[in-house]
């Protein structure tokens, strides 16, 4: 093997150890001619309303709420004390939700997604399950 061939192995081992150990980079260019108008938008995901009961029934509930600017799905959150901290779960598109309650206080929020965006959360909704096999929204 002559001088020549191993400095080029010992080139390709260089190259390959250092992309190994270094992050990606990217390069960027922006070249405007003048006739181009450029324009930046700012979306922001709006707040749903606050949640209401619409139906009530054997520790069930049905909570509803308003759209919101931007939402492509809803997380609907959930904590025994009023200001969470809330366990969120996917709830879908729509714009009402109907699940099982234990007894006690249960606190709801909704908030919109946007694939990786997550807005603002709603107003709270308490919920009262008795050991009655019943449930009430107490407030407006």
């Amino acid at each position: 093997m002559t001088r020549r061939h191993r400095m080029g192995y010992l080139a390709a081992v260089l190259v390959i150890v250092v992309s190994m150990m270094m992050p990606t980079l990217a390069w960027a260019k922006y070249r405007a001619s003048g006739s181009e108008t450029n324009v930046f938008q700012t979306r922001v995901l709006g707040t749903p309303g606050r949640p209401a009961c619409t139906g009530l029934g054997a520790l069930s509930v049905t909570l509803t709420w308003t759209a919101a600017s931007g939402a492509v799905t809803y997380e609907l959150g959930e904590d025994d004390n009023p200001g969470g901290p809330y366990t969120f779960d996917d709830v879908g598109t729509g714009l009402s939700e109907t699940f099982g309650i234990s007894s006690g206080d249960h606190y709801y929020v909704v908030r919109a997604v946007n694939h990786n965006w997550r807005g603002p959360i709603s107003a709270e909704r308490r919920v009262d399950g008795f050991l009655f096999l019943t449930a009430s929204c107490p407030g407006p």
